[in-house]
């Protein structure tokens, strides 16, 4: 008999230090949860990787009021340490112009990692990473196969990225794109069980194909070293308000996974090619997007399927108290996202100056 999943919550951020009058990235920190405890890497433009600290890994909060409290701890500290070195901070999927990578990228900074931050050093992208508890290894499994459908529906409330090296891009979330530049990105395959996943893991690093078990970074993973499953898909959001809300969709969704397991039932499950054409449309055009529902064959707008979501996940919300949270995806549906919102402000000012000016603006509302 299965063990009912803790649901509890946590997440991951990555957070830009930008100097603040000409609004260049000067430096960006990662953290990623391990059985080590939270790893914080610290990176400077033409240095690479100049700290690497431990903290202990704290317990997951039972709900999203109690991850309100530990996300506002956090984001103070943070902007303590930006303070201290003269520097604002932004969240977003990508910074709106700098370029750090070239061709003397390793030369100049001959200490960045192989793996996924080292990419990101080089690209500059930037995701918020939710966290939720699932303590059975094979219930996380079949609710990761069930989620992937699911995630392109997340990615177009959480897009963030419109802009890249001082470009329009064209897409709402541009670090979803750049993610498929990377091996074992992007939308996984479903897995039959947990040792067809352990193998795949255990296969990968016995050939050298990769450097730790946790270098996985699909839309939505069962975590390698944790008792969680890892929801990817999200751009690094800069209001407090919209990463709590996504944490509390995302939350409720296992919540709803995990119900339909209990009653013996579950969601069917599509080719992930079907899911990939999704997940395109979604970082192309985000909350204008229309996605197909491939139950009906039929493409519908996503704010109406994504509040079809709303409705089959609300009532699990009650249980953790969120419910006010959750219905903050319902104002992001009406006025938009942070990749609108971006982009309207660089229409009135015609400036990617006035864009950072933003991000940092509302990064640090409800912090400072």
């Amino acid at each position: 008999m299965l063990t009912p999943p803790s649901l509890s919550v946590s997440v991951e951020e990555h957070y830009q230090f930008v100097d603040p009058e000409s609004g260049e990235l000067k430096a960006f920190v990662t953290q990623s949860h391990s059985r080590e405890g939270i790893i914080w890497l610290t990176f400077e433009k033409g240095a690479g990787v100049v700290s690497r600290e431990v903290t202990p890994l704290p317990p997951r909060a039972p709900s999203i009021s109690a991850l309100e409290e530990m996300l506002l701890e956090q984001r103070k500290q943070i902007f303590e340490m930006a303070s201290r070195k003269g520097m604002k901070v932004v969240v977003a999927g990508t910074h709106p112009f700098s370029r750090w990578a070239g061709p003397s990228t390793a030369a100049s900074a001959p200490n960045v990692p192989r793996t996924l931050v080292g990419k990101v050093y080089e690209e500059l992208f930037f995701g918020l990473h939710v966290q939720v508890g699932v303590e059975d290894r094979k219930l996380a499994i079949d609710m990761m196969n069930v989620a992937r459908y699911m995630m392109p529906h997340v990615l177009t409330v959480s897009a963030s990225s419109p802009f890249w090296r001082g470009e329009n891009t064209g897409l709402r979330s541009f670090r979803a794109i750049l993610l498929e530049n990377l091996p074992r990105a992007g939308m996984p395959d479903q897995f039959p069980t947990w040792s067809s996943y352990q193998r795949l893991l255990n296969s990968l690093l016995k050939t050298n194909s990769m450097e730790s078990e946790t270098d996985i970074w699909w839309d939505v993973r069962v975590h390698p070293q944790l008792p969680l499953l890892d929801f990817r898909v999200c751009d690094a959001n800069p209001l407090v308000k919209d990463v709590l809300a996504l944490a509390a969709l995302l939350q409720a969704l296992a919540a709803w996974f995990w119900d339909l397991r209990r009653k013996n039932l579950t969601f069917r499950l599509y080719h992930g090619d079907l899911i990939k054409e999704n997940r395109w449309w979604a970082a192309r055009y985000g909350l204008e997007a229309d996605l197909v529902d491939f139950g009906k064959r039929e493409r519908f707008p996503v704010k109406s399927l994504v509040r079809e979501m709303l409705h089959l996940v609300l009532e699990f919300s009650e249980n953790f108290g969120s419910r006010r949270y959750l219905e903050r995806i319902y104002s992001i549906l009406e006025s938009g996202n942070s990749a609108d919102r971006q982009l309207q402000e660089f229409r009135n000012s015609g400036s990617l100056k006035s864009v950072v000016d933003l991000l940092a603006s509302e990064t640090a509302q409800g912090v400072l």
